[in-house]
């Protein structure tokens, strides 16, 4: 096993672990935006998507607010995305999450290069190097998923 699958195949999912159902929902609305080369932004990737986490809302069902993000509702997209990521990665050496992009600049958000840059993917950190790593990502990933 090399060093990036050694390091994914370590890491914790907070939330992500507690909801499948939720993971798989997420996973396909990706794999359709990717399947047409198309990227999904956050809102649109979690709107109606119904959570189901034990540890969260005191494991009552709940959606998050698109329009009144939290940082708790950041931080488990964030790990649901990371969660994905890790599965495309160990299965076909590409990070699905890369077509999910923030609204506000069409692009993946800071957590994103920074998790890519700790397992040792990401190995120019600049803008241009994350640029050219997002690209790279989304490329693979939509060229595994058109057919």
């Amino acid at each position: 096993m090399n060093t990036v699958a050694q390091k994914i195949a370590s890491w914790e999912w907070k939330y992500a672990q507690q909801d499948p159902a939720a993971e798989a929902e997420l996973t396909q609305r990706l794999i359709r935006a990717a399947s047409v080369r198309d990227i999904l932004r956050y809102s649109d990737l979690v709107s109606g998507v119904t959570f189901r986490i034990p540890t969260v809302n005191d494991g009552r069902e709940f959606q998050i607010d698109v329009h009144a993000w939290t940082e708790l509702d950041r931080a488990i997209l964030g790990d649901f995305l990371g969660s994905i990521a890790a599965t495309s990665y160990a299965k076909h050496s590409f990070l699905l999450s890369s077509i999910a992009v923030s609204k506000l600049d069409g692009a993946p958000t800071a957590p994103f290069f920074k998790w890519a840059a700790d397992l040792g993917l990401l190995q120019d950190n600049s803008q241009s190097g994350q640029l050219a790593f997002w690209i790279t990502q989304t490329n693979l990933t939509y060229d595994h998923y058109c057919v």
